[in-house]
């Protein structure tokens, strides 16, 4: 039943109708020859009966209980929702061709073979003297990279964030002259890649998330002169690895995944001379040991597992 109803317009059916005159009498004879017609309903009366009298006096009377301002709000509801319906066909939409837009390159590297893509990308990088060789559409190996990266002089950031490299990778991104930034994601490098990442003298940000160091190789990397953001994770590391992290030199920023630091250890990591950040995933440390930092070093930037801890009280929005 619609509701886009005036009022002024409703009609009552009042369901009397008019009374039908008395045909005249006929001859006998033309009675019995003719055949009986079938009885015809007045329109109204059809329609009327349809529904029971009862019923239609109902919907007349919700009809006239209508008011103009009633009117218009289920007109405003009407307009609220198809405007919201379109809104939510509109954003599925951008959703959607965003997601095509940022599958095409994945397409497409998944169509030219990953040794002719790691080719033309270092060809670049020595015609144009590049710093940043980053690699997240394919995988890479060892075979990959020692085939392309030892001419490689101007590379400054070395980010392989798609496939596994071992410690023959790390061995030769290691002697880069100008090596600020290596990223190795999924690759198991040992202490025999720390110790020889460990003789760069321009390396300034480590990032191991997936590494198979222990406290030895952790050790090594402490040569580095220039060494100011680490961020490592590994198996084979325990609360004990904060005594060897707190000889770093000049350490600002500290990221331990998988570790687990207890307090003592947070108090250890937290007394270092120049650290401005500490990141723990997957730590030991108790609400008590959360608050001591909080209240001892409140300049500090603390991650709890990828996020703010209630009580930080720099604890700020991630866009």
């Amino acid at each position: 039943m619609s509701t886009d109803y005036d009022p002024s317009e409703l009609e009552i059916r009042s369901g009397a109708a008019e009374p039908t005159p008395e045909p005249e009498p006929k001859p006998e004879e033309e009675v019995a020859s003719e055949k009986p017609a079938a009885a015809q309903v007045p329109e109204s009366k059809a329609d009327s009966a349809t529904q029971p009298p009862a019923e239609n006096a109902s919907e007349e009377a919700t009809k006239r209980r209508i008011s103009p301002r009633q009117l218009r709000h289920r007109k405003r509801n009407r307009i609220l929702a198809a405007t919201t319906v379109l809104l939510i066909a509109t954003i599925v939409g951008v959703a959607w061709s965003a997601g095509a837009l940022q599958k095409e390159p994945e397409q497409a590297a998944a169509i030219v073979p990953p040794e002719t893509l790691f080719a033309e990308t270092c060809q670049e990088i020595r015609q144009e003297e590049r710093a940043t060789l980053y690699v997240h559409q394919y995988e890479v190996t060892d075979e990959l990279v020692l085939s392309e990266i030892t001419d490689l002089q101007s590379l400054k950031n070395v980010i392989f964030d798609k496939g596994k490299v071992t410690d023959q990778t790390a061995i030769e991104v290691a002697k880069l002259p100008k090596l600020q930034h290596l990223r190795l994601r999924l690759s198991p490098i040992t202490d025999t890649g720390a110790k020889a990442i460990a003789e760069s003298k321009t390396l300034w940000y480590l990032n191991l998330p997936h590494s198979e160091l222990t406290v030895e190789g952790i050790g090594a990397l402490a040569q580095i002169p220039k060494l100011r953001h680490l961020r490592v994770g590994s198996p084979h590391l325990s609360n004990n690895v904060t005594h060897v992290i707190a000889k770093f030199p000049a350490l600002r920023a500290v990221h331990l995944i998988g570790v687990p630091i207890t307090d003592d250890g947070l108090k250890i990591l937290a007394a270092m001379p120049y650290l401005e950040s500490l990141y723990l995933d997957d730590a030991a440390v108790t609400e008590a040991g959360w608050q001591w930092l909080f209240d001892e070093h409140p300049h500090l930037h603390v991650h709890v597992n990828q996020q703010h801890h209630d009580r930080d009280p720099q604890a700020h929005v991630h866009h």
